[in-house]
């Protein structure tokens, strides 16, 4: 799962701008990206379903393990 799972899962890009008050252009630098910025990944956890620890950056997933020990 990924970002382009949770873009999918909630009607494509622009459903998502819509429903999180963006525009088109940021969902489509998170696809090009493969992450959303962590409080965006949140939002869309919760409307898509998808894990937001799938949605953000390598960087923070790194950061999540390390702190949890997952």
């Amino acid at each position: 799962m990924n970002i382009d799972t949770a873009i999918e899962a909630v009607g494509g890009k622009a459903a998502l701008a819509r429903r999180l008050g963006v525009t088109h252009q940021a969902v489509c630098l998170w696809a090009s990206q493969g992450y959303a910025p962590p409080k965006r990944a949140m939002q869309i956890a919760e409307i898509s379903g998808v894990p937001g620890i799938a949605l953000v950056s390598p960087a923070v997933r790194k950061m999540v393990h390390a702190l949890t020990g997952e």
